[in-house]
């Protein structure tokens, strides 16, 4: 493949050297064919990397062959509040309208990296590219909740709002709830095309074949638990982890993005 160039003597095809960063294309397909109809949902396009939140890049090392890479990093962390009776207050005063505030936390974190090689051949502004990456990722979710009112003597069975899971018994609630740490690896084949609309600008898509092997590290909850005379913490394990291979299309739509090369 030789670098072409446009009637200014300009490369219109990446050359050893050059850096490319690839974002979503949809918001600006979406942009301009509102635009062309005449329609009043012309959103602004959006800078969206490819693949959703993961940064995306390539490194020439010649005009014919690139390193590609990919990092991916995510989290969030959601919380819920919600009131409930003073049980305290209710006691000393049947008529109070106290109310205290029971709490969970979502706490999530994704990483993702890949690194691959991609080969290309083509004709003038067509390209058509192949290659293989290796991607390794890992995630993390915990659930983790508060109460307003404690157990005791007086209310064994205190107020406690229901977020569904978290109240085990009338004397047992979850205090943190930890889902295994899933780790994955996986190869993925792909192939593709992109048309040079512009000098080092480029419209294209991909798709392909992966496999990927997850494991899954131990679930378990801690929980509160009232014996009657004290709250003691507890310990429950609900399973010792999973194992998964799994065979998948990657990209099932065409992952259609734009390239920008320097």
């Amino acid at each position: 493949m030789q670098a072409s160039s446009n009637s200014d003597g300009k490369a219109i095809l990446p050359e050893a050297g050059d850096i490319a960063i690839g974002i979503e294309a949809g918001p600006f397909l979406r942009y301009f064919g509102n635009f062309f109809n005449d329609t009043q949902d012309n959103l602004d396009p959006s800078l969206l990397f490819k693949n959703g939140q993961t940064l995306y890049g390539k490194y020439f090392l010649s005009n014919t062959m690139a390193i590609r890479a990919s990092l991916g990093v995510s989290g969030s962390k959601n919380v819920d509040r919600r009131y409930v009776r003073n049980d305290l207050a209710f006691f000393n005063d049947p008529l109070s309208r106290e109310q205290v505030v029971d709490r969970r936390s979502i706490v999530s974190s994704d990483y993702l990296i890949g690194l691959g090689v991609e080969l290309r051949r083509g004709y003038n502004r067509l390209q058509g590219f192949y290659g293989a990456e290796l991607q390794l990722g890992w995630e993390k979710t915990t659930y983790h909740y508060s109460y307003g009112n404690p157990f005791s003597d007086v209310f064994p069975s205190p107020s406690t709002y229901d977020f569904s899971g978290n109240i085990l018994s009338p004397t047992d609630r979850v205090l943190d709830y930890k889902y295994g740490s899933t780790f994955s690896t996986g190869v993925n084949a792909f192939i593709g095309v992109e048309y040079f609309i512009l000098p080092k600008l480029s419209i294209g898509g991909e798709c392909g074949l992966g496999i990927a092997y997850q494991t899954k590290g131990v679930e378990k909850y801690n929980y509160e638990h009232w014996n009657g005379t004290t709250t003691e913490e507890m310990l429950q394990l609900v399973s010792p982890g999973d194992r998964d291979f799994n065979a998948f299309v990657v990209n099932p739509k065409g992952g259609i993005f734009v390239m920008f090369h320097f």
